[in-house]
């Protein structure tokens, strides 16, 4: 590594990131399941979950 390169994100902070993400999951299922029928909840967390996983593959 050189010493003008940086690092990538801390890895603390990555960690608290998908803790932060875990434990508020359940309270957005639940406040958007009032909005939306269950089968388009579902399909908006998936494509949600594609967008964010496409940059990886």
């Amino acid at each position: 590594m050189t010493p003008e390169s940086r690092p990538p994100a801390s890895p603390f902070l990555v960690l608290f990131l998908g803790i932060f993400a875990v434990s508020t999951s359940a309270v957005f299922v639940r406040l958007a399941q009032m909005e939306a029928a269950p089968l388009a909840v579902a399909a908006y967390r998936l494509v949600f979950a594609s967008l964010i996983l496409l940059p990886f593959t």
